[in-house]
């Protein structure tokens, strides 16, 4: 007996329906916050003694992207999504290597604890953001607000992204022309020379 096309569509929709298709509602305050936390990481990312604040984006960014990660848990389950299993499946071997392969316990716990904790903190919150921003993007019958919404999130984003340099324009400036009105700039004290100051090097994790 003959199907027809529309039978067919119509069977592959219901067989896709909450695997590619299933609908949920992205607050567009919530991407704001997301984009906001990025943006002050990014500006303040290698500036000495923001490591409190840097903390605090980080972890509530990670935390917001929770929700978006939930409701398309689904993604995860696509061909697509092999990339983010590689970088899954690296966290895995690290912590495999610390357990089981390690020769310097100490360093390696603490390298553990600081950096690679802080990349996978870091992921968590890139790929929680990367699904707001596309759950918004997609939506055909954006209302007015969520345009706006949508349009200070990337004039956020993008100021973050130029945050940094800004920032070190700034401090040139002030090196240069700020002793002429009794302004001095602030000094960025280098990681090693820091690390023989305080006698170690978990001193590294204290400014980075």
């Amino acid at each position: 007996m003959p199907v027809s096309p529309e039978t067919v569509h119509s069977k592959n929709s219901h067989d896709n329906a909450g695997v590619s298709n299933t609908p949920w509602r992205m607050p567009p305050a919530l991407l704001f916050v997301q984009v906001f936390c990025f943006a002050i990481l990014y500006a303040i990312w290698m500036l000495p003694g923001t490591i409190v604040l840097r903390h605090v984006c980080l972890g509530l960014g990670a935390l917001l992207s929770l929700y978006p990660l939930y409701q398309s848990r689904h993604l995860f389950l696509q061909k697509r999504a092999i990339p983010i299993w590689l970088i899954a499946t690296l966290f895995g071997w690290v912590t495999f290597h610390l357990l089981f392969l390690a020769q310097d316990p100490i360093a390696q716990i603490a390298e553990y604890t600081s950096i690679w904790k802080r990349s996978a903190v870091g992921v968590i919150f890139a790929l929680g953001m990367g699904i707001s921003i596309a759950q918004l993007t997609k939506i055909t019958n954006t209302s007015t607000q969520i345009k706006r919404w949508m349009s200070a999130c990337w004039i956020l984003f993008y100021m973050g992204l130029l945050a940094t340099t800004l920032i070190y324009f700034i401090k040139i400036l002030l090196t240069l022309y700020g002793p002429r009105r009794g302004i001095v700039a602030p000094k960025i004290k280098s990681v090693r020379s820091s690390a023989k100051l305080a006698g170690g090097p978990r001193s590294h994790e204290q400014i980075i």
